[in-house]
């Protein structure tokens, strides 16, 4: 990048690349020479076009766009407009007056970015970017209770949101969000919230079609899993969730499956319900296998898995265990490094430890037949 307006002019004054200024970063050829510390330019006051006065705290520094880079070191970081508008400010730099933005959530409105620049004033409040949007959150909190009023108080401000360029707010109602909220009372469906626990449960019904060959003609395969648990919350959450949320269920479960269902598949989401505990339809399921159709319950299913891991983590414990018994059988417990040493007696008890080492020890000692000649001549 070329030399920023902060570098040449420290340049000028004789400044060399070796030598940093207090309040700035080492010198980065990637970043044109100096960059200022953001807790200096948090400290500058700015100026926008149109008259207000800006914290550094609330500037956006090393944005590239049109060729130029807006930064605090070439005297034009951006802000985001206060005033949220989509009307054309005629006081915005040439080239960022066709640039309109939308946030990630793009439902609150689109923002525009202005170019500010450093300013010798003191700032003051009555005159500054923060007063106008402390007034936009007056102003939308105002909105608010119009809204709440015109509802009946049958809204939520956690399931609304505020489209700043509409000035609007707008409801969605998602109680499958309900569960991080933590609320005693649920205003859109005016009752408490039960402190009783209980979980949705959906089953699944999976379709696709085997292929033939030969003369054997082609078979449809159906199979069911049944109690997959959505999630645990409470009871009231679980039932406004079956009752609306059968469709965003539904389209999850299509995504999470989808290369199933790329190769000809179908997935269909049956049974949508919430219970406290887990129950079975033993004469469904006989029905159900009578037609054919293939029936897991998902609580079998993890607990097949967690007795096969239970099963994995027990062999290699007893692998380890086996591997440091014939360690010490080989080398003996004294001439083992102290890892080595460490992780024996992690691995196994002292009983293990000394009956090992006394195999050792007996390996060392010569034959009986030896033994007995030695005694002979003496």
């Amino acid at each position: 990048m070329e030399h920023n307006k902060l570098t040449k002019k420290l340049l000028s004054e004789g400044w060399t690349k070796e030598q940093t200024p207090e309040g700035l970063l080492a010198w980065s050829d990637f970043y044109g020479g100096w960059q200022y510390k953001r807790s200096t330019y948090r400290n500058f006051v700015f100026q926008t076009p149109c008259g207000l006065l800006v914290k550094g705290d609330k500037i956006i520094s090393d944005m590239a766009y049109m060729g130029i880079h807006w930064m605090v070191e070439n005297d034009n970081p951006v802000i985001n407009c206060p005033f949220f508008g989509l009307r054309d400010c005629t006081c915005r730099h040439p080239l960022l007056k066709g640039k309109k933005l939308y946030s990630f959530i793009s439902r609150i409105g689109s923002y525009k970015h202005c170019a500010v620049h450093r300013t010798d004033l003191f700032w003051e409040y009555h005159n500054s970017v923060e007063k106008v949007l402390d007034d936009n959150t007056h102003e939308e909190d105002l909105l608010w209770e119009i809204f709440s009023q015109k509802h009946n108080g049958r809204v939520c401000r956690q399931q609304a949101y505020f489209n700043r360029s509409e000035k609007k707010w707008h409801m969605q109602y998602d109680p499958m969000t309900c569960t991080q909220y933590g609320c005693s009372h649920c205003s859109i469906l005016d009752k408490p919230i039960s402190h009783k626990k209980a979980n949705v449960y959906y089953d699944l019904k999976k379709t696709y079609i085997q292929k033939g060959q030969g003369f054997l003609p082609d078979e449809t395969i159906v199979s069911i899993t049944k109690g997959i648990k959505l999630l645990r919350a409470s009871e009231t959450v679980c039932e406004a969730i079956v009752k609306h949320c059968k469709k965003d269920i539904e389209a999850t479960v299509r995504l999470n499956n989808h290369s199933f269902c790329f190769f000809g598949g179908s997935v269909e989401v049956l049974n949508l319900r919430y219970e406290r505990r887990e129950s079975r339809d033993l004469l469904q399921d006989l029905r159900d296998v009578e037609a054919g159709i293939a029936v897991v319950h998902e609580s079998d299913l993890k607990k097949a898995e967690k007795e096969a891991k239970h099963s994995r983590r027990l062999a290699s414990q007893y692998r380890r265990e086996e591997y440091f018994r014939k360690l010490i059988r080989t080398k003996g417990y004294e001439n083992l490094s102290a890892s080595d040493r460490h992780r024996a007696n992690k691995h196994l008890t002292k009983e293990e430890i000394q009956t090992a080492n006394h195999i050792y020890k007996q390996s060392l000692l010569p034959p009986p037949d030896m033994q007995l000649s030695l005694e002979v001549g003496l």
